[in-house]
């Protein structure tokens, strides 16, 4: 536990950016409260705000159509892959008890009685 893990890109591309921001506040060497930044670094952050949420709106909407994109496919190849178009038997309670029965009524398991 004595080695401390290594700094990744987006801690230093945080500190970066936060570097950016307090030269971007200061003011004649002095830290501008806030609410009374310079017009250049309000400019800059409304900017940066925007653009990160313009980005985030841009990738959520490509991603969902990328799914729905996805789905479509998997259903399109759910019905294609299917038996053929015909339906497989399937195990039901039908008139001759519980069987496995085909999509006429008709019950095809060997213990039907009056299978030869």
């Amino acid at each position: 536990m004595g080695r401390y893990s290594p700094i990744g890109r987006a801690e230093k591309a945080g500190r970066r950016l936060g570097a950016a921001v307090r030269r971007l506040t200061l003011r004649n060497g002095r830290a501008t409260r806030l609410g009374h930044l310079p017009i250049v670094a309000r400019v800059v952050l409304w900017t940066v705000g925007l653009v990160t949420v313009a980005l985030l709106v841009v990738i959520a909407f490509w991603f969902a159509l990328l799914v729905g994109a996805l789905l479509i496919i998997a259903a399109v190849l759910s019905r294609v892959s299917g038996s053929g178009g015909q339906n497989q038997p399937e195990w039901r309670q039908g008139l001759l008890g519980f069987g496995l029965y085909d999509e006429k009524g008709f019950r095809i398991d060997p213990h039907d009685p009056d299978a030869t």
